[in-house]
Formats: structure tokens, sequence, C-alpha cells
């Protein structure tokens, strides 16, 4: 599966581009780094504003003007690439046999393909490290993660750290 993402002043980032590998791809960093909001790219590429726990203009980085910011995904469902484009001007949609343009119309797209809502797809897909945590030691889930050890993928991280630049 293909996916990059190019930020153009949102949050932190003013201009960033990120090409995920398949399979689990981390990002770990200090705190007040920019990881979330990697995530929450995403979510406003998927979704658009409604997606963002803040207003756009409180999204844009440093000050800028809020026409600046930009998030460009492009991302492989089903045997076919997609480039969405997403900014406050208007919403972008291409595939090789799918075209969608403007805000409501490309979030809806967007649903349709992932049957998903914003809410359904940042619970299930974009959920960030915090609201996972909380998740886990709030219900059942609990049990599954100690029986699935995922304590490995902890210590798995770390060492990956020690071991190599990150």
């Amino acid at each position: 599966m293909l996916v990059s993402l190019k930020l153009k002043n949102f949050k932190k980032h003013e201009d960033l581009t990120i090409a995920f590998t398949e399979g689990m791809n981390v990002i770990r960093g200090s705190n007040e780094n920019g990881k979330s909001t990697i995530v929450l790219a995403i979510a406003y590429a998927l979704y658009g504003a409604r997606a963002l726990p803040m207003s756009l203009d409180e999204t844009v980085t440093w000050g800028k003007p809020v026409s600046s910011l930009k998030v460009e995904l492009c991302f492989e469902h089903d045997g076919e690439t997609y480039v969405l484009t997403r900014s406050k001007s208007g919403a972008e949609l291409v595939g090789t046999s799918a075209k969608s343009s403007g805000q409501t119309e490309v979030t809806a797209f967007i649903e349709r393909l992932f049957n998903a809502s914003a809410a359904v797809g940042q619970a299930t897909m974009l959920t960030n490290q915090s609201a996972l945590q909380e998740g886990l030691s709030n219900s059942s889930t609990s049990l599954i993660e100690k029986l699935a050890n995922m304590s490995l993928i902890d210590e798995l991280v770390g060492k990956i750290q020690d071991q190599l630049p990150t």
C-alpha cells in the first residue's frame, strides 16, 4: 500500500513530506514534536476541518494565513491510487477511475470509499496514543492487549531506536 503525505503550514510543519511504507510504520519523538499533527493532517485530508479538534485558524503554523494551509495525501485503496488535496479554498480527489472536487463532495466520497464517517475513521484508523491508551485501560480491551503481549511492540521500537537513527 502506497501512502505519502505532504504538509504546508499545518501546525508545527511548515513543509513536510512523509512516505509511509507497507506494513507497520512507527512515528516516535519527544513531546511536542508534531507526531499527533501528522495524524491530524491525515484526518483533515480525508474528512476536512470537522475532523480537527480545533478551528482551521488554530491549525495553521506560526501565524501564517489560513489560506496557506495545504495537505496532499496519496494513498492506495483496493488497487487504485488516489491523490487527495485539501486546503481552505477547496478539496480535490483524483483516482484512476474517479474524480471529485469540493469540500463536501470529497468528504462524502471518502466516507463511501472507506464506509466510515469522520468519527469512525478517527476512532479506528487514526487513533492517537493517548486515546488508544485511555480506551485500552477503560475497557475489556486491556485484557486483549495483555494477552497479545503488546508490550513487545514498545520493546521492539526501543531496540530499533537504540540501533538506528530515528
